[in-house]
């Protein structure tokens, strides 16, 4: 089965960089004020962003204080974005997918997602690969 990424569809890419970027979407005004409500706190800690798409969480996590952070995305067009507005010397964009964790050779006390679970067909799978990159009390 190949992997989803209708994010690299140069219309789809567009329409979507247009809606994210009025302030009025979904993610600005629901999505990002729930999960910062139930994010711990990052300070001193290594992440792992997984879907990361243009990058906006991971520099909130080095904002906040993070070591660094790992961004993964299955899209060349959302890591472009990343690398251009969003790069630090502290975060570190990879080009895969979810499914491809388990090749990653680093520990991280926190793991994150946003908005991307949903295109993983297995989940149990992905929730192990994720169990086996965290640190002990991550």
């Amino acid at each position: 089965m190949s992997k989803q990424n209708i994010y690299d569809n140069e219309i789809f890419f567009k329409g979507y960089k247009q809606l994210r970027e009025n302030d009025a979407n979904y993610n600005v005004q629901l999505e990002q004020p729930a999960m910062n409500k139930l994010l711990p706190d990052v300070y001193g800690k290594t992440v792992l962003d997984l879907g990361c798409g243009c990058g906006h969480n991971c520099i909130d996590f080095i904002r906040k204080g993070a070591t660094s952070v790992v961004g993964i995305d299955i899209s060349e067009k959302m890591l472009e974005v990343a690398n251009k507005e969003f790069s630090d010397k502290r975060i570190k964009y990879l080009n895969m997918s979810m499914t491809d964790i388990s090749q990653l050779s680093w520990k991280f006390d926190v793991i994150y997602s946003s908005l991307a679970f949903h295109y993983i067909n297995d989940f149990e799978t992905l929730s192990k690969d994720m169990y086996a990159l965290l640190n002990n009390g991550g």
